[in-house]
């Protein structure tokens, strides 16, 4: 993928916004954790 390293840290902030605030409403895969995880 060619995507700019900021677009992909802004879209992770976001993603992780909305995850905290669904208050775990949102249950995030096991395999998009370990991509999470993964993460700098």
């Amino acid at each position: 993928m060619d995507v700019p390293p900021e677009e992909v840290e802004s879209f992770l902030l976001a993603f992780a916004r909305i995850a905290a605030n669904s208050d775990g409403a949102v249950k995030i895969n096991p395999a998009t954790q370990k991509v999470l995880q993964g993460m700098p």
